[in-house]
Order: structure tokens, then C-alpha cells, then sequence
């Protein structure tokens, strides 16, 4: 039972009196709500007794204008709507002044009335200028659920558990309550991009997780994608109970519409996959998109949880530059001294949040000591927040529990039984301050049981005052006994205490107490040990080192082939690579030598260390504004100097081409350089430290060049690096002059790589020169010593060819006419079409080559010049070699013909054979090409015919005007070679009554086309056979062949899919004169099944045959169910099935035509009580006019 219809039901079965009460109170919650000053009189009820009594109205409304809102309540279940006459005539005759009667309003605990009656009593009194409003059951059901939860726990009986899924207007007002600096209503801008990233990510995946850091704008910006989808958005934040939200999920999206959902602060979400296991369908059927906003730390652990169940994708939110955090605080504060712009800019560290919060207090009392840092901001914004509440020592620390676990759960009291020992707390006295501090409105408490902050820079501020600015708990204390449970929590916790609050005390306390507790994890489990160093090994850098070191020293070494894939995994879950990562940062050399020694253990993990690379040395702002690619460099150095290892080989290749990417998607100012600001996609621009990287990593693709190893993959990394250039000219045009430096310098060595790795003699090759030159020249950057891919004959007449496709009036006559030379053209055509890769090219150059063809058919000599040319062609096309062999036909011997096929390319000879075959006139055919076909399929091996798809064997049809069962020896051939080629040659055409009926009569053994047509039933049951002529021709020779359908095809699609697939050979076969027969031997063969499954799905498609094909078919499974109905009028159990059957039928009359059958075959209505039949489909008017309207005229025998 659903949470909306436990309501409903309850209050169907509350008492009248306390209806009334419930009613009341609801309507006093609407009217304040809606902000109406109105007081409620009940005169319904008497005082202290659970008693209705007599009077019209049940309670009233005086409005603040002396004017009366009415309302009656009633319990009665039948004739709703003369009860609403009568009351109304009742008030009508009152002595009610009727003039000051604004509204009246009717509520109902059982059920609701028509539509048309509400509009007939709406029209009534809207001529007396009284407005009428009728509430149901499930009105006031509804609006319990969705509003006003707490009335369930006082007048229904029960108490609803929280809601955690907000509607948008709910968000919103909670969102812009809080203490964050951040509303929807400030100025949002710098994120278009983003939002169109976001929008084109949620086109192609349904659920997309939007990372950052604390503060950067992921809520606002999923806030804003989902403006546009109106009340169709919920927003998840504090939840407590998972499956409470999964119901609460599940009620919303019932119907079809699409829906959006946002789990803001995803990572703080216990069992977040459990929703997504529970939502997987409607999730991968669009039903459902999703946004989570993770934080950066946790975004890996989110995706790894829930990529058991969704595809996710993600976006990455890098901060704002410092320009545009000001313009946003000038715009939103009206702030415009640079002094102050620039100290909220040096404490925020171009976090938004911190700045528009600084930029707040800032515009209280105008002081710059106010914001000296971010800690003296907190101070001032909510200084006054605990003074004024005059806590006690107990409250506050119980305050900073709560703080600190973020959601505390009252039944589990045990769980925070260490921290109220160590301090001295009772679960009892923690019990009490918690009310106290819901009485405070500090905290909030639902359901009796599950605490938390409602505001997050409150909680931040709570955590500073007791674990920095007093100390009242132990920092050191809490990590080590809350890690292992809320591991996320705690690390959100240490990072908010140490980020928030920046300056060097509070720093120094922080990394104390948390470098105590390595040696506390030291002592206790291995994994959990291994789990906190790779959150916190930044603070205890040698701990960490040494943790690494003994670790990989007791790793096994594996040898793997490097040449082979080994794996691809995507998203980083080793811990030791996480550790050398965060190490990176403050010991980037020795990070680089431990990455390198953990490598050479495992090398099979190479995407594990591929995604450390993206995750942690990937270049971002801070890489030019802080560590000046000092770990890039270190990283290099080290892979390089171990190349004869394979494996260190294989990942420098893997990370080079992000290394060398041109542009990035991080932003930030370069100290130093005020005129460069790196921006979305900002293209790179030189500077000393970026410059010795790239070089780096030149030398070393050289390097590895030189060893003549792993070329193929230098020139994707080169093919990559080119396209990357090219964007970044399209896509920077204004500002692509700080790239030309860069670029200016990777030229040098792009001139000593590619002779190695390029060869002049590929057409790829030249294409990939080609674009590099072109991209370079762009850039007024001139590539000599080159020459020699420009210079290849075959791509000139590429460039040529290409440069006249992309213009818009390409003419192939006139690109034929520039050449003389018809035949060397041809020649230099299939010579391209064999190099060639771009399929829009290949694709011309073959209507290039029918042209040519056609222009020299007339020319004997050349006509079989051409076709040698293309015969002997590494490369087929399909239509040129049928063109080809046409015009052989017409001017040519079949000797001839035959000839060039076996001086052909010897790889494509079997598919020139066919072409002969199957396009060779009727008039060349004779016995002697016959027995040459026969002897061609006989010789054919699975070597020959590789993959090859596209044949169908009743090209031999033709031969039967000199051998009758030309075609049946033919498909016996292909018959006795096996799976493969009856794959290949066994294909549907759909054929017509005269043709179908040609085909059955050319078999002597009708056997073998029964097994050839149900072999390609079976092959791909959706095609083939629209037309059902060549099964009713079957039929007609051989019954046998219904009883081989349906148990080759009919039972297994019914089983795995529950319904038929391409119905009309059998839809085509009842509707002829065979239609009972085929109908009952069907029935018997899936009767005799015993499997009800099978039998049910059955009878629905014959009743969808029923409601949607009109004609003798409908005819035929009409007079079929009848009669199968009539036979088993005494056998309950057939007649249930027939009827579960008959519930899939949207057409109600054809459901009650079949009760009457039912009826008339067996009047006694005790047979009634022994099945089940559908209600909804029962639910006519029980009114003699009512059933006269379903069952007709035969009533009375009825």
C-alpha cells in the first residue's frame, strides 16, 4: 500500500466527529498559509465529547471583510451528491445572511462526484455570487502527504515518516534561508557553458554527476537546468530513511511524464545506490534524469557506487577566475573599492561562496578588519548566533556532535555512546539538550528522531567554535572513532576546519590531531589504515611514504604482455596510487619514483594508474599558479629514464596526449602575467616551466620513436595532438596569438618526429602531414623538409578530389574530363579507394568509377582494361563490380568474363563468382554454367566467404528454365555446408501470392524449404514473411509445418518475450478457410504445455488481433473463443485463464461480449464466486439502463 493510499484509507475509516476536527484544522493551516486572517467556529461538534452535532453549516469562516466561508463535512459513501443538495438547501433556508456568504466549501471522507455535478452546483450558485469548492478524499489525502504531514500523526492514527523530496519552490525557499551568501535570485553568470555542457550531457546520459569544490556553484547550476522542466523537478538533500525517500520517489513518478530529480550534496547520502538500484528501469528508459552535486573528494566513490546499476557521466566545476568573482560582488553588493575587492578576493581564494558571504558581512558595518580572513567573517556573521542562546558546556558539545556527524538518528543512541562517555553525557541528558536546541531553532528535529542542521554555514560555524576556537572536543578523538563508519563525513569535516578557517594556528592544530591518529589506524585494521592515509596522507607526508614503501615491497611482481590490452577500468579505486597522489603535491620527485616502482610491480593495473594521473596530475590552475608543473615534470622525468620498461612506456604514451593538449578547462590569473587569464578552453600560451614540460615530453616520444616501437600509437598521439590544434585556431580566433609560441617550439621537434614515425608512401599519412602543415601555416609557423608527403600522386588526386567535394557544386563529368588518360584515372581511383579511410570520399570515388565505366563502355579494349583494374582491386564496391558486369555480359563472351575472374584478386574472387551468378541474364543461362554454379558452392569454403552477409540463394531461381530443380539442388548445397552458410544464404525477400506460390511448387522436397524458411524465422523473427504467403503455400502442402512453427518459434518467443513476433504469417493463416483448424491445433499444442504463462500471453495476442484487425481473421478468433468458452463452461480453471487473457483488451465491449458468452453457457452464479474476474472491467452502471446499454436486448435471459 502506497503512502497516499494509507491516508485515503484512514481517513475513510476515522470516526464523523474527529473527520470534522481533522477538516478544520486543515482549513486553519490553508488559510494561514495563504496568508488569509480568518478565524474557524465549529458548530458541528460538541466540546469535550467525540460527537457530531445537528446544524447547518458543520464550522465557518469570518474573513477579515465580515464575510463567511462556509463548510460542511460529510462520511456518508453513497449519493455524495444529493447529500450536497440537501445540505446546500439546508443553508439556503438557514437564516444565514445569504449576502455574506462568499464561499462555501464541501468536504468528503469517502468519495468524490462527477465533474459535471461540481460544475451544475458551481453555475447555481454562481448566480447567488457564492464561490463552491468540493475537497474529496483524495484531495485531502494528497494534500496530507505532499503539505501537511503532521495532521496524520494527530487525527489519523499514524505517524508519516519525513519528507525528503523537495518540490522546486520548497528548494528554493530553503536554499535561500540559509546563511550561504548563495540565492537563486543573485546574478548567475560565467556558467553558460557549463549549462550547455550540462544540457548536452543530460541528451545523452540520464544521470550526471556535477562535481566541485565546497562553494564553487553546483547546487545553482543544477538549479538552474532545471527552470525549464517547471513542477516536474524535486530536489533531495537531508535524507534519513532510503527507502522512505524511494517510496516517496516511486509516488511522484508514476505517470509518464519525465521527470528531474537533484540529490544535492550527493556524497553525504548513505545507501544512494539502493535508490538507483530501485530506479534503474525507469532510469535507463528516460523515465527519469538525474543530477548529483558531489564533492570533489567523494565524486570517485559516488561513481563507483553507482556504476553498478547507472551509466553516469560527469561534469567538473573548476572555480572563477578573480576577475569574475568581482564582477559578480560588484554586481550583487554594489562593492567598488578595490581594496576591499581585493581582500575578499585574497580570503575566498576565488570560491564564490566564501566571497558573496565575505562581501555580506563586508556590507554591514563597512569595516575591512571584518573580513581580515574568513574566520574573523564567521565571527562577525554569526558571532551573536550561540552568544545569544547562552549555552551551556553540555549543549554546546552535544551541538558540536551533531555538527560533526551531520544526521543523528535518536534510536541509535549507542552509536554515539564514546563521545558521551568520554565527555560525560548521559543518552538521556543528550536526549534533553537536543530538544533544547530544537527549541532554540539551532537544530531541526523530524519524526522524533532524525537531527541536523538545516543550515550548513551554521553547522561550519558550530565546528569552528567547538573544535577550534575552544576546543571542547577533540578533533583527534572523533576521527578515531567515527572514520570507520562515516569515513566521507569525517574528511568533509577535517577539510571544512582546515579550509574554511585558514590561518596558521588553526592549520597547525588541525594537522596535529589528525597526524595522532595515523598511528591510531597504524594499530587497527589494514585496509582501514590504508583508506585514512589515502585521505589524509598530506598531513603526515613520511607516514605516508613509508605506509607506500612497505606495501609495494610485499607486492608480488606480475609479468603481462604490455603489447596486449589489459584492462580499462573507470574510475580510480586503488588506495596506494591515491596515497602516491596525494603526496604528489608536497614531494613531487619522490611521488614520481614511487608511482614508477608500484608500476613495475603490477603492470596489468595500467588504467588504474591512468585515471591517477587524470586525478592528480592533471594540469590545472594551480599547476601555473603554485606548483609550476613540478609534478608534470617529475613524472616525465622518472617514466623516461625507465623506458626500457614496457610498462613505463605504455603509460606515458596513455597520458601524453592530455599533456599536450593546447587549451584547458580550469580558470585563474598567472601571478605575474596580469594580461593572461586562463579561462574555459583558454588556449596555452608560453611560459618557462610549460615549455621545459613540453619538451620534455617530445624527447621522450622521440625517445621512443627511435627504438621503432610503438609507432602505430605515436601517430594517434600526433593525429590527436593536430585536431587539437585545429580547435584551438576555430575556437580561440581572438586570442590564438598566445598559443603561437607554444606551438612555435613544438614545431621543432615535430620536424625530427614525423619522417620516423610517417611514411610518404601511406595515403593516411600524407592526409595527417598534411593537416599538421596546413594548421601550422595557419598560424604563419612554415614546416620544411617536408616535401615529400606532399608530393605523393595518389594524394594529390585526393586533395584534388576532397577540395571539389566539400564545394557545393562538385561535378563529376568535369573532374573526369581533367584527365585524359580514362584508364590511368581508373587506375589512380582504385588505387585511392584501397588507401582510403573517409567514406564520404571512398563513397564518390565510386560513383567517379561508374561514370568512368560508363564513358568507355563502348571501347572494348578499355571496358576490359577497366574491369581487370577493378577486379584484381584490393577493395570491392558492391554496385561498381554489378555495373562492371553488366556491360561484360552485353559485349563479351562468357569465357571471357570468366577468365578475368580467375585472374582476379584472389581475396575477392569467391564474392566476383557471386556477382557473375547472380546478375548473369537469363538468355547465357545454359547447363554448363549450371553445373559451374553447383561446382562453385560445392568448392566454397568459410575461408572464402568470411563475413560476408549480403547473398541470397534464389539468384539460382534463374536456372531452373534448364533444370527444374536448379534452385532446390542449389539450397541443398548451401543446406549440407552447415550454420555459416545457411547464414549467409538463407535470407527473406518478401514475395507475392504468384511468386510464393512458384516457389513451393519448383521444391520436390518440400522438407528442406520447410527447414530453410523456418531457419530465418528463427534467424531474426522480426523480419521476413510480412506477407504470410509462403506459409499458407507450406500449409497447404504440408500441415505438418504449423506443428514445426510453433514449436521452433511460436513457444520460445512466448516464453522469453511473452508475445509474437511478426504476426502476419499467422494473422494470414487464420483468416483463410484453414482458420479453426490453425486456431485449435495451436491452442492444443501450447494447452498441452501445462505452462499458464505461455497460454495467457497467448490469448492476449489474439485479443489484440481482436481489437485492432477488423475482417474474416477477427471473424475467425471470434468464433473460436466463443466456442472455447462454450466447451469449458464447467472447468474453472480454463475459464480463469481465458479471461486473464481477455484483461489486456482495451475495448470493454469486447470484454463484457464474452461474459455474456460466459453467462449464457452457465447461469448459475455460484460458478461466479470460483474465478476472478477484472474489477476495472466490471465497473459499468449497475443501473437496468446501464447493463440494458452493455448486454443488449437479451437482459430478461441474461
Amino acid at each position: 500500500m502506497t503512502e497516499l493510499n494509507r491516508i485515503e484509507q484512514a481517513i475513510k475509516e476515522i470516526d464523523p466527529a474527529t473527520f470534522q476536527k481533522l477538516c478544520d484544522e486543515y482549513e486553519r493551516i490553508e488559510c494561514k498559509t495563504k496568508g488569509i486572517d480568518a478565524s474557524i467556529v465549529p458548530l458541528g461538534s460538541e466540546d469535550g465529547k467525540n460527537k457530531t452535532t445537528k446544524g447547518t453549516p458543520d464550522s465557518y469562516i469570518i474573513t477579515s471583510d465580515d464575510k463567511y466561508i462556509l463548510m460542511e463535512y460529510t462520511s456518508q459513501k453513497k449519493k455524495i451528491f444529493q447529500k450536497v443538495k440537501d445540505d446546500l438547501s439546508k443553508i439556503d433556508n438557514s437564516s444565514i445572511d445569504k449576502d455574506k456568504i462568499k464561499k462555501i466549501k464541501y468536504f468528503s471522507a469517502t468519495s468524490d462526484i462527477e465533474p459535471k455535478d461540481i460544475q451544475a452546483i458551481q453555475n447555481l450558485l454562481k448566480k447567488k455570487n457564492i464561490d463552491f469548492e468540493f475537497v474529496s478524499n483524495y484531495d485531502l489525502a494528497t494534500d496530507i502527504r505532499d503539505k501537511y504531514r503532521s495532521l496524520a500523526e494527530e487525527y489519523l492514527g499514524f505517524v508519516l515518516k519525513p519528507r525528503q523530496l523537495m518540490t522546486a519552490k520548497e528548494f528554493e525557499k530553503d536554499f535561500n534561508d540559509q546563511y550561504t551568501g548563495a540565492s537563486t535570485y543573485n546574478y548567475f553568470a560565467y556558467r553558460e557553458g557549463e549549462l550547455e555542457q550540462l544540457n548536452d550531457k543530460l541528451q545523452n546520459k540520464n544521470v550526471v554527476i556535477l562535481t566541485g569544490s565546497s562553494g564553487v556553484g553546483k547546487t545553482r547550476l543544477a538549479y538552474e537546468y532545471t527552470k525549464k522542466y517547471g513542477d516536474q523537478v524535486f530536489f533531495v538533500n537531508n535524507v534519513f530513511d532510503t527507502r522512505a525517500l524511494i517510496s516517496e520517489i516511486q509516488s511522484y513518478i508514476d505517470d509518464s511524464s519525465l521527470k528531474v530529480i537533484v540529490f544535492d550534496d550527493a556524497n553525504r547520502i548513505n545507501d544512494l545506490e539502493k535508490v538507483f538500484q530501485a530506479f534503474q528501469r525507469k532510469i535507463k528508459k528516460s523515465d527519469i534524469k538525474i543530477i548529483l552535486t558531489v564533492r570533489n573528494y567523494a565524486k570517485n566513490d559516488v561513481y563507483e557506487e553507482l556504476g553498478h546499476w547507472v551509466n553516469a557521466d560527469i561534469l567538473e566545476l573548476t572555480q572563477l577566475s578573480a576577475i569574475q568573482v568581482r564582477e559578480c560582488i560588484e554586481k550583487i553588493y554594489n562593492i567598488k573599492d578595490d581594496i576591499v575587492l581585493d581582500r575578499i578576493g585574497a580570503i575566498s581564494h576565488g570560491n564564490l561562496r566564501f566571497a558573496l558571504l565575505s562581501a555580506k558581512v563586508f556590507n554591514k558595518r563597512h569595516r575591512l578588519s571584518d573580513i581580515s580572513d574568513f574566520s574573523q567573517v564567521f565571527k562577525q556573521l554569526l558571532g551573536d548566533v550561540l552568544v545569544r542562546k547562552h549555552l551551556d558546556l553540555h549543549s554546546l558539545i552535544s551541538l558540536g556532535i551533531i555538527a560533526f556527524l551531520k544526521n543523528v538518528d535518536i534510536k541509535r543512541i549507542s552509536y554515539y555512546k564514546p563521545v558521551l562517555e568520554k565527555y560525560k553525557i548521559s543518552e538521556e541528558k543528550f536526549k534533553e539538550n537536543i530538544d533544547i536546541l530544537t527549541q532554540m531553532e539551532l537544530i531541526n528535529v523530524v519524526n522524533h528522531r532524525y537531527v541536523f542542521f538545516e543550515d550548513q554555514i551554521i553547522c561550519s560555524y558550530v565546528l569552528k567554535t567547538v573544535f577550534l576556537d575552544r576546543q571542547l572536543i577533540s578533533l583527534n578523538f572523533m576521527i578515531n572513532n567515527y572514520f570507520g563508519y562515516a569515513s566521507n563525513i569525517v574528511r568533509d569535516n577535517v577539510q571544512t576546519l582546515r579550509g574554511f578557517f585558514q590561518n596558521e594556528e588553526n592549520n597547525s592544530y588541525v594537522t596535529q590531531q589528525v597526524k595522532k591518529s595515523f598511528q591510531f589506524f597504524h594499530d587497527q585494521d589494514e585496509i582501514l589504515y590504508l583508506q585514512f592515509v589515502s585521505m589524509f596522507c598530506s598531513y603526515d607526508i613520511n607516514s605516508s611514504v613509508s605506509l607506500v614503501l612497505a606495501k609495494i615491497k610485499k607486492v608480488k611482481p606480475v609479468k603481462v604482455d604490455m603489447d596486449n590490452k589489459i584492462e580499462n577500468d573507470t574510475f580510480l579505486y586503488d588506495y596506494l596510487l591515491k596515497i602516491i597522489g596525494g603526496i604528489s603535491y608536497d614531494e613531487p620527485e619522490l611521488a614520481a619514483e614511487l608511482f614508477y616502482k608500484y608500476l613495475v610491480k603490477v603492470p596489468q593495473k595500467v588504467s588504474q594508474f591512468k585515471l591517477a594521473v587524470d586525478e592528480f596530475w592533471s594540469i590545472q590552475f594551480n599547476t601555473f599558479r603554485f606548483y609550476k608543473f613540478t609534478q608534470q615534470i617529475a613524472l616525465i622525468n622518472e617514466l623516461i629514464k625507465n623506458f626500457p620498461e614496457k610498462s613505463a612506456q605504455r603509460i606515458f604514451l596513455a597520458i601524453s596526449p592530455d599533456f599536450l593538449k593546447l587549451s584547458f578547462h580550469t580558470a585563474s590569473e598567472i601571478p605575474n602575467e596580469k594580461s593572461f587569464l586562463v579561462m574555459q578552453n583558454f588556449p596555452a600560451f608560453k611560459t618557462p616551466e610549460y615549455v621545459k614540460f613540453r619538451e620534455n615530453i617530445w624527447q621522450g616520444l622521440i625517445s621512443l620513436a627511435n627504438q621503432k616501437t610503438n609507432h602505430k600509437t605515436i601517430k594517434h598521439l600526433i593525429a590527436d595532438y593536430s585536431r587539437n590544434l585545429r580547435l584551438t585556431i576555430i575556437n580561440n580566433s581572438n586570442s590564438v596569438h598566445s598559443v603561437h609560441d607554444v606551438i612555435e617550439n613544438d614545431k621543432r621537434y615535430l620536424v625530427k618526429i614525423i619522417p620516423i614515425v610517417f611514411h610518404s608512401s601511406s595515403l593516411t599519412d600524407c592526409e595527417a602531414v598534411a593537416n599538421i602543415v596546413e594548421s601550422l601555416n595557419k598560424l604563419n609557423i612554415g614546416m620544411q623538409n617536408l616535401k615529400e608527403f606532399s608530393e605523393n600522386s595518389i594524394f594529390k588526386i585526393y586533395q584534388k578530389l576532397s577540395i571539389q567535394i566539400r564545394s557545393k557544386d562538385f561535378d563529376e563529368s568535369k573532374f573526369i574530363r581533367e584527365f585524359p588518360d580514362k584508364l590511368g584515372l581508373l587506375r589512380q581511383l582504385v588505387d585511392l579507394l584501397e588507401k582510403i579511410d573517409n567514406g564520404i570520399i571512398a563513397y564518390e570515388i565510386s560513383d567517379i568509377l561508374q561514370s568512368l565505366i560508363k564513358d568507355i563502355e563502348d571501347n572494348h579494349l578499355d571496358l576490359l582494361g577497366a574491369a581487370e583494374i577493378i577486379f584484381k582491386s584490393k577493395k570491392t564496391v558492391e554496385y561498381v563490380n554489378i555495373q562492371v558486369f553488366n556491360y561484360l555480359f552485353k559485349e563479351f563472351e562468357l569465357k571471357q568474363i570468366i577468365n578475368l575472374i580467375q585472374d582476379s584478386n584472389v581475396d575477392h574472387q569467391d564474392l566476383l563468382w557471386y556477382y557473375f551468378f547472380s546478375n548473369i541474364p537469363y538468355d547465357k543461362v545454359d547447363e554448363e554454367t549450371f553445373e559451374l554454379l553447383k561446382r562453385w558452392l560445392n568448392n566454397e569454403t568459410e575461408e572464402d566467404v568470411g563475413n560476408t552477409i549480403n547473398r541470397n540463394i534464389l539468384f539460382a531461381q534463374k536456372f531452373n528454365r534448364v533444370n527444374k530443380q536448379a534452385l532446390e539442388e542449389c539450397c541443398s548445397i548451401v543446406w549440407s555446408k552447415g550454420e555459416k552458410f545457411r547464414i549467409i544464404y538463407f535470407r527473406y525477400v518478401s514475395l507475392d501470392e504468384k511468386q510464393s506460390s512458384v516457389l513451393v511448387k519448383s521444391f520436390q522436397n518440400i522438407t528442406l524449404l520447410e527447414d530453410i524458411y523456418l531457419f530465418i524465422l528463427k534467424r531474426n523473427s522480426q523480419n521476413g514473411d510480412y506477407s504470410g504467403y509462403l506459409f499458407k503455400d507450406l500449409y497447404k502442402e504440408d500441415t505438418n509445418v504449423l506443428i514445426r512453427y510453433i514449436d521452433d518459434i511460436l513457444i520460445p518467443q512466448l516464453k522469453n518475450t511473452y508475445s509474437v513476433k511478426n504476426k502476419y504469417k499467422l494473422v494470414n493463416l487464420m483468416a483463410g478457410q484453414y482458420g479453426q483448424t490453425v486456431l485449435c491445433t495451436i491452442w492444443n499444442h501450447i494447452y498441452q504445455t501445462r505452462q499458464t504463462v505461455l497460454q495467457i500471453a497467448y490469448l492476449r495476442f489474439l485479443i489484440n488481433q481482436l481489437c485492432s484487425v477488423q475482417g474474416e481473421v477477427s471473424t475467425q478468433i471470434n468464433k473460436w473463443l466463443t466456442t472455447l468458452i462454450q466447451q469449458n463452461n464447467d472447468n474453472t480453471a480454463k475459464v480463469q485463464m481465458i479471461f486473464d487473457g481477455l484483461n489486456e483488451c482495451d475495448d470493454l465491449s469486447i470484454y463484457h461480449k464474452y461474459i455474456k458468452v460466459l453467462i449464457l453457457t452457465k447461469p448459475d452464479p455460484d460458478f461466479f464466486s470460483k474465478i476472478r474476474l477484472d474489477k476495472s472491467s466490471l465497473s459499468w452502471d449497475v443501473s437496468e439502463a446501464g447493463i440494458k446499454e452493455v448486454f443488449g436486448g437479451e437482459i430478461n435471459q441474461l
